[in-house]
């Protein structure tokens, strides 16, 4: 991929349910997103991700609402600073 490379989303990737942005990368292919000149990045996997349970702690909810913000800011859909 060039820099100023333009991929167009094609239309066998959109459907009745909505836009297909990447697969699934069953076929071998790594697939990498980014938005707003982030560089592209793989689909994040970190237990902290994890739902929470009712009684889950302060330190739990922080790790998780961390690692989402974390999540946007690699992907570049938040700045992540002023």
């Amino acid at each position: 991929m060039r820099e100023n490379d333009i991929y167009r989303i094609r239309p066998e990737h959109t459907h009745e349910g909505g836009l297909q942005i990447c697969d699934d990368g069953s076929d071998g292919t790594v697939q990498k997103l980014g938005f707003f000149g982030a560089i592209p990045t793989v689909q994040r996997a970190n237990a902290a991700q994890a739902a929470l349970a009712e009684d889950a702690t302060l330190a739990q909810a922080v790790a998780l609402v961390n690692e989402l913000r974390d999540a946007l800011v690699e992907k570049g859909l938040v700045k992540g600073s002023a």
